[in-house]
């Protein structure tokens, strides 16, 4: 699989995909637009159309009247006749507009307006509508589907299933929009990743990468954010950690590795490393990886497996 080199890291087919889909979209909404519009003209000029023949035969029956009016040895019965002939036809007319006003044009404005929208169309009005407003539906719940699906795999990794750096950022920074200001960001590294793959192979590596996420998955909250930054770099945001909870952090670092040090099958034991900032999560997020990352280096460089957190004053503990 090709990967876009931009800085989320996207998969190049996903973003094709995505674009592919909103232009789908856009031809489709277009089609029923001009369906939708067509119909809208067609009910108008038959309602027109029944509005004119009214006319008229409201024009015949009053020369019919104006007739008796001024013959009256025309017969009364005939003229009778007629004009009952002429309001049936007239009631019918009437009828007739109605019914195409309730069964064609309210449903085609109510479709304009279920489509500026974005919305389900109401399977209402005339077989052609019902049938219209059905294959719009089945569309729009198919590019739905195809969207959440499309959008799922651009803000997840592929290999491990856990967010990738762009889906992870997005969720960061809308969470710190919303002011859930106080957490610790760490930053974890597989240790010696590139002797298991050199040692195993690239498969074996993959495996081990999807086993650290796994075992990640499940070692932290529910409210927690996880997701792997890139190669064998995790990353994770856990709010509402302050200072005082410096060992609590340590100690799930410490849980995480004896986890992975019970080798799986068909993956050696694993170890990590991790750095920690603990602070205001409205602080950038460049600045926020930074100083855990610089906590990372500083473990990496006394010993690996182990964790360190990034202190204020620039001194790692």
């Amino acid at each position: 699989m090709m990967y876009n080199k931009g800085k989320l890291g996207f998969p190049e087919n996903i973003l094709n995909g995505v674009l592919a889909l909103q232009e789908n979209i856009e031809h489709k909404r277009e089609d029923t637009e001009k369906e939708q519009k067509a119909g809208i003209r067609l009910g108008r000029l038959c309602v027109f159309v029944c509005v004119v023949i009214a006319f008229l035969v409201l024009f015949c029956m009053a020369a019919l009247w104006r007739a008796l009016g001024r013959n009256p040895e025309l017969p009364g019965d005939l003229l009778w006749i007629q004009c009952l002939w002429l309001a049936g036809i007239l009631a019918a007319v009437i009828f007739l507009a109605v019914i195409i006003y309730r069964q064609v044009i309210r449903v085609l404005l109510d479709f304009e307006n279920s489509i500026s929208n974005n919305a389900r169309l109401a399977e209402d009005g005339v077989y052609e509508l019902r049938r219209l407003a059905r294959t719009h539906n089945a569309s729009l719940e198919q590019s739905r589907r195809l969207e959440r699906s499309l959008r799922s795999k651009a803000d997840h990794d592929v290999l491990t299933g856990l967010f990738n750096r762009g889906g992870f950022k997005v969720l960061f920074e809308k969470a710190a929009r919303q002011g859930e200001g106080q957490g610790a960001f760490m930053i974890m590294d597989v240790d010696c990743f590139k002797d298991i793959n050199d040692t195993y192979g690239h498969a074996t590596g993959d495996l081990a990468l999807q086993h650290v996420a796994n075992i990640l998955r499940e070692s932290f909250r529910s409210g927690d954010l996880v997701g792997r930054y890139g190669g064998d770099e995790f990353i994770t945001w856990m709010p509402g950690i302050s200072q005082e909870h410096a060992e609590y952090v340590s100690n799930r670092v410490r849980s995480l590795n004896q986890k992975l040090a019970a080798a799986a099958e068909g993956i050696p034991a694993l170890s990590i490393s991790a750095g920690v900032f603990i602070g205001n999560k409205q602080m950038e997020f460049s600045e926020i990886f930074r100083r855990a990352d610089k906590a990372l280096y500083f473990v990496k460089e006394h010993g690996r497996q182990g964790c360190c957190i990034y202190d204020q004053s620039e001194v790692i503990r």
